[in-house]
Order: C-alpha cells, then structure tokens, then sequence
C-alpha cells in the first residue's frame, strides 16, 4: 500500500475543513461509546471472577481494592475498555463509516519493515527515560499560585487516587498476572492509542490547520490530557510528541506503537521486579543525576537523528516533506 504524508497538502482538497470537524465529532463519539460498552462487557466478565458474587464486584468497583481477584477485575474490564475505545469501535467506524480523512485504506501499516528502525526505536526509548525522570520530577514539583489553590488540590488528590490505583493494579502476585498486566497495560495501549491518536487524528488535524507540527503537538496534548495524570501531563506529552514525529518520518504506524509499548512494558517490568527500589505512595519522583540526564539527552538526540536520516531514505518519499517548517 502507497501511503504518502504529503498526499494531505497536495491531493485535491474535496473534503471541507467543516466536514472534518464534524468527523472529529464523529471519532469523539464513538470512542465514548467504546468507553461505556467496554466498561459493560468488562464487568459482566468479571462476574465470571467473582464467582457470580454481584455483592463482591460492587465493592471492587466501589473502590475495594485487596486481592488478585479485585486486580483481575480491573485488569480485565481495562481489557475490554482498551479494545473497544481505542481499537475495535475505531477501526468499525474508519471501515464503514468515515467520509473524510483518513479512511481505513489511509492508516499505514507497512508490510515490510527495516528492522534496523525498529532497533533505534526501542533505543529512542530506552535513551529517553533518565531525561524522563527529570521532567516527571519536575512535572510534579509544579506549584501553583493562590487563585489555583483550588484546582491544585483537586489535581493532587486525583494524582494520589490515580497512584494508588496504578500501584495496586501492578501488584502482580505471578508471573501470570504479570504477563496479563503486560497485555492490558503495555500491548493493547500501544495498539490502540497510537491507532487512533496517531494513525485518525494527527492525519485529521494536519488536514485542519495545514501544519503536521501544530498537529502532532495537539494531538500529544490530547493523548496526555485522555490519561487524567495533571501532575504527568508534561512527560506524557512529551512522548506522544516523539511518538508522532516517528510515525510522520517513517510514515509507519509500527514504530510509534514499538516506541509505546517499550515504554510502558519497561515501567511495568520496573514496578514488578524493583518495586521495593521505587517511590512509594507518597514520594515523588527523584531528581535523576545530571551527568544521566545529559547523557540521555545527547543519546535520544543521536537517535531521532538516525532514525529520521534512514527513514526519509528507506520510505522512498520527497524529504523536502519531511523536513521542519
């Protein structure tokens, strides 16, 4: 399949900018949809855990948390959530249903794939985390002014409930539970977020604005803002930034989803074998060392840059569409 990321500003523009809008609308709806059908289709499996003990699953959904029934509970219904919100009702709604752009035949998944790249961007990755770690600590060392005092409260609160819930979930007391953590939580997010935030709406908002910067960096934002962490929304943004700039230098979908799932698959290999090295609930993050951080930082710099010299090659397409405006 020829896919050309230029072919958004040189194609004959039938679409209006209106009919796009409407189409985000659309997109909007019906990852809700998945949201709430998922959550559904998640319990109802889960009663299947309980023991078809209705008063048990209401307090895990009630906030009891104790147990590797209530983290299979959890686990499972994230399951059915991930796969429909992010995954099944998209591509429905691409392949039967979208009028604009990008339809289903538009989101690349090239059969063939230079190994070498997806080497660099584990690398890119793996590169990343101790500059990471800085801006997470500084992320969360944020303090606010007196009028926000309110809304600073309401975001520390939300960060601790989200904390614990996370620290609970990943408690894994097997290497089962572990590897059923690593679907749910690294797998089908690295399938299904970089499909509809990287492979629907950057293509969407490139087409709005007419700029792919402005529209890689919104659609970061979103990607952040959809995960409700205030106190991580810089850090995250940051990495859906380089997971759109890999998917508009390769034209490749399969590189921001390795980029993901590296991600998540190594904070929650972290959390399972070092937990007890970790910050606990109530710590923050650690500033990281600054020799670490300078060498992160040259090192995923050296990395972008090798993966954006060999893929503006192997892609075979104009660079001059590569290149920053």
């Amino acid at each position: 399949m020829k896919f050309h990321y230029s072919d958004y500003q040189t194609e004959n523009k039938t679409t209006s900018k209106i009919q796009l809008w409407f189409s985000l609308f659309w997109v909007a709806g019906v990852v809700f949809a998945g949201l709430f059908i998922g959550q559904f289709l998640g319990l109802g499996a889960s009663v299947f855990l309980t023991d078809f003990d209705l008063g048990k699953l209401y307090e895990i959904i009630d906030g009891y948390h104790e147990g590797s029934t209530a983290r299979l509970v959890l686990l499972t219904t994230q399951a059915f959530i991930a796969f429909l919100m992010f995954l099944a009702f998209p591509f429905l709604y691409l392949k039967y249903s979208e009028k604009t752009f990008p339809k289903l035949e538009d989101i690349p998944f090239r059969k063939k794939q230079p190994l070498l790249l997806i080497l660099i961007t584990i690398l890119v990755i793996i590169s990343y985390f101790p500059l990471g770690s800085l801006i997470v600590h500084w992320n969360e060392n944020w303090i606010f002014p007196d009028f926000l005092s309110n809304f600073e409260q309401w975001a520390i609160t939300k960060e601790q409930e989200l904390k614990k819930l996370t620290l609970f979930v990943t408690d894994f007391q097997s290497n089962t539970e572990y590897i059923f953590g690593l679907l749910v939580i690294a797998v089908l997010p690295a399938l299904g977020e970089e499909f509809l935030f990287r492979g629907i709406l950057q293509p969407k908002f490139e087409r709005i604005f007419g700029n792919i910067h402005l529209a890689i960096w919104l659609t970061a934002f979103l990607f952040s803002v959809m995960h409700f962490q205030f106190y991580g929304l810089i850090p995250r943004m940051l990495l859906g930034v380089m997971f759109g700039y890999l998917f508009y230098w390769s034209k490749n979908l399969v590189f921001p989803i390795v980029a993901h799932f590296v991600n998540n698959a190594y904070t929650l290999t972290a959390l399972y074998f070092f937990r007890d090295q970790l910050p606990t609930l109530t710590q923050k993050t650690p500033a990281p060392d600054w020799g670490w951080v300078g060498i992160s930082l040259l090192l995923t710099m050296i990395f972008l840059g090798l993966f954006y010299r060999i893929a503006s090659k192997s892609v075979n397409y104009p660079t001059s569409f590569l290149k920053f405006k």
